[in-house]
């Protein structure tokens, strides 16, 4: 059976206390992404608009729709939309609010382009 020198011991201690600070920068790095994140909420901007075929004329960094415009932009109820998230069809939201997910319109373009047989409004 090995037995730890000293040297091997110290070693050990040096690499728990490694991990140790790094597993806590980590923690730290990560709640300031969060905190970051939680700031820029409010900044962004969901912009509803009666004809989803068309993009708003607002400018804006990004926009976000909800099922609603989803849906306009399919020409489907937005139970369809609901439907193809719940079967896991739909990408992730990019954004929630209040328990409401929205999209980037360029994200619902980029997954119909991809969905076999798409049709683009």
């Amino acid at each position: 059976m090995h037995e730890f020198t000293q040297n091997e011991h110290e070693q050990n201690d040096t690499d728990d206390r490694l991990n140790q600070l790094l597993a806590t920068a980590h923690a730290e790095l990560l709640e300031a992404i969060t905190t970051q994140q939680r700031h820029a909420l409010p900044s962004m901007t969901v912009i509803r608009n009666s004809d989803a075929s068309q993009e708003p004329t607002k400018t804006t960094a990004q926009v976000l729709w909800s099922y609603k415009e989803i849906a306009a932009h399919l020409k489907v109820q937005p139970d369809t939309v609901r439907s193809y998230r719940k079967h896991g069809l739909l990408p992730a939201p990019d954004h929630v609010e209040g328990g409401k997910p929205y999209w980037y319109s360029s994200t619902v373009r980029v997954w119909i382009a991809s969905r076999p047989g798409h049709r683009e409004a």
